[in-house]
């Protein structure tokens, strides 16, 4: 018994042991989930690594600590400079300083448009931003002066920048992703190119505000493009050249937009743009073979339909039609109606033999039946919103012609 009880006592002992041991163990310490706040969710697409560094505490009488208020100085050249020391990323140090600089200019605009005091009896012109001249210019003054100080500390576009940050598409995004076809180091030097021609030529315009252009001022900025052009071609290989011409010029970006629905191929685009881009500057035989070089690349089906695609009707068909996932079929059917009830109408208005009463009844009819029929091609939704707007034709065809006023 006695060697019993010393085997329990013993064996108690141990298992407190044990406990004692667990209770006392180092570990992560516990949080509780119950008192803490809901921690907003972060959510990147950037692969953090954790490093760690180890700091030998001991051999070390005092540890840096890092603080804000010790990088952020009035100076912003001396800001930036604070950033790069501690190795702050150099699109971390875009982020800061062009928010930092948007809100000094944001001020600045707004106390151009609300000066202090503002006395809430006094008329207000709410579209003057718009419309007087003066505070346009002081607008567009700023923007300039916001762009020369991002490009000067930065050396980037403030204009490009803030385009990667919106959520809109611009031409200019659709231009950033056509330079496939050169190595970056060149690619950046022609951006550079187009951005300075398109800097001066803006200079220019923004000078014209509320008015035309004047002879002298279009002559500056043809002049500004043909320089463009030269150090362009003296840059580039005729290989890239063509590259060029074919995604970033002028010329490419005109034929993309007037022929919204063709369904252009690589060869007839690369006719087309020789074609045009050589219009005027050729003698007329040669543009005439240019022409022809177009037609035997599409075939005369094919060409005929290019030139109905870049009329203006049909590309204002096309704007409306395709984004109601009207097909290209279904469009250029309300097309030739429309082309076929203008014609028939002009023809009538026109008919001295026809009274006026005979006149009006054949122009209702020829309305009445344009809309049957354009409904038929669109659908009643489709019908529905392109009658109340581009199509008012289908509303004013059918008027009759004027009476003509007796002589007094």
């Amino acid at each position: 018994m006695r060697s019993l009880r010393i085997i329990l006592i013993a064996s108690l002992l141990l298992n407190a042991t044990f406990v004692l041991a667990l209770a006392f163990r180092p570990g992560k310490p516990q949080t509780s989930t119950a008192s803490a706040p809901d921690q907003p969710r972060v959510v990147t697409r950037r692969v953090v690594e954790r490093v760690e560094n180890k700091v030998n505490a001991a051999g070390s009488r005092e540890l840096i600590k890092l603080e804000w208020r010790n990088l952020e100085t009035e100076d912003f050249k001396e800001y930036i400079k604070n950033l790069r020391a501690i190795r702050c990323p150099e699109i971390t140090i875009r982020d800061i300083i062009i928010a930092d600089i948007n809100k000094l200019y944001a001020a600045r605009w707004k106390r151009l448009m609300v000066p202090e005091p503002i006395k809430y009896w006094e008329p207000w012109d709410f579209s003057a931003e718009y419309n007087d001249p003066k505070i346009r210019l002081q607008k567009i003054e700023l923007d300039k002066e916001r762009a020369a100080l991002v490009r000067e500390l930065l050396g980037v576009e403030y204009e490009r920048e803030m385009r990667q940050q919106s959520l809109s598409w611009s031409w200019l995004d659709r231009e950033d992703a056509f330079w496939d076809f050169l190595p970056a180091d060149r690619a950046a030097a022609v951006r550079a190119m187009k951005d300075k021609c398109r800097y001066l030529t803006r200079e220019i315009e923004d000078r014209a505000v509320n008015r035309p252009l004047t002879e002298a001022e279009k002559k500056e900025c043809d002049r500004i493009r043909e320089q463009e052009k030269a150090e362009m071609s003296a840059y580039l290989s005729p290989e890239e050249y063509k590259g060029y011409l074919m995604r970033q010029s002028a010329t490419a970006n005109r034929v993309r937009a007037a022929t919204l629905g063709f369904d252009m191929k690589e060869d007839e685009f690369v006719a087309i743009v020789y074609a045009e881009w050589h219009q005027g500057q050729t003698p007329e035989d040669t543009q005439r073979e240019r022409v022809e070089k177009v037609r035997s690349v599409m075939g005369d089906e094919r060409y005929a339909e290019y030139l109905k695609t870049k009329e203006r009707d049909f590309q204002d068909l096309m704007r409306f039609g395709l984004p109601l996932d009207l097909s290209r079929d279904s469009i250029a059917a309300v097309y030739d109606l429309k082309k076929a009830a203008e014609s028939q109408a002009n023809a009538l208005r026109n008919d001295a033999s026809l009274s006026v009463e005979q006149r009006t009844a054949a122009l209702q009819a020829i309305q009445a039946e344009a809309q049957k029929a354009v409904s038929a091609a669109m659908g009643e939704a489709a019908y529905n919103s392109y009658s109340r707007g581009r199509g008012y034709w289908l509303r004013t065809i059918g008027r009759p012609p004027p009476t003509a006023v007796p002589p007094q």
